[in-house]
């Protein structure tokens, strides 16, 4: 679906509005927990792309997992990141 970013992002801002959820400042908003690992090799699936995604080991470990701390995307309806792929 080539207008599904911006259809979702239109979907997203029409819930913080009708659910009155503005707040000022940045928010992540974001579905599924997801590691960049996970999310390279989603990509990698859904694309076809054959490509070898090997996980990146270093003796000091920095988490680098996309979410939130803020409770701000209990509220919203988003799909889980593996649906998110799947509709791209």
């Amino acid at each position: 679906m080539q207008d599904y970013p911006s259809l979702s992002h239109t979907v997203l801002c029409d819930q913080i509005i009708q659910k009155d959820l503005y707040v000022e400042g940045l928010r992540n908003v974001y579905s599924t927990s997801v590691s960049k690992h996970g999310m390279l090799v989603a990509l990698n699936e859904r694309y076809d792309l054959n490509m070898t995604i090997e996980p990146f080991t270093h003796p000091i470990s920095i988490d680098r997992t996309l979410l939130s701390v803020h409770n701000f995307v209990n509220e919203l309806e988003i799909p889980d990141f593996g649906e998110m792929v799947k509709q791209l």
